[in-house]
């Protein structure tokens, strides 16, 4: 059995379907929470998050950031439309990866591999 652990952090049926498919084929640990709040000391034991960039603001990161909890976490964001201004903001939160939705549900066990290669 595989030892990896992925947080996530998504509310849609779809992408939760296709990170289902994919922890299920390569014996990934998902853990699924509701809202950043559940984030706590615990969750570091984790490999990678992956989180849904439309439903929360910068400010929400930025309590995380300085509580320490996603130290040592490779974080994926996506969203709709990323721009340069989104991808800048959350790239100094330290996000490994900030990508279109499109584009990630297309590539996404080829991502998790390739960020999971490179804790």
């Amino acid at each position: 059995m595989n030892d990896v652990s992925i947080l996530v952090l998504v509310d849609e049926i779809d992408m939760c379907a296709h990170l289902a498919k994919i922890a299920t084929i390569n014996s990934y640990n998902l853990i699924f929470y509701k809202s950043l709040k559940e984030l706590n000391i615990n969750s570091n034991h984790c490999d990678l998050f992956i989180i849904d960039l439309n439903n929360y603001s910068e400010q929400d990161f930025r309590e995380i950031a300085g509580s320490r909890v996603l130290d040592k976490i490779k974080m994926l964001g996506y969203c709709s439309k990323p721009n340069r201004q989104i991808i800048q903001k959350f790239n100094s939160l330290e996000f490994d990866l900030i990508i279109k939705r499109g584009e990630l549900l297309k590539n996404l066990n080829t991502i998790i591999i390739k960020m999971l290669n490179n804790r």
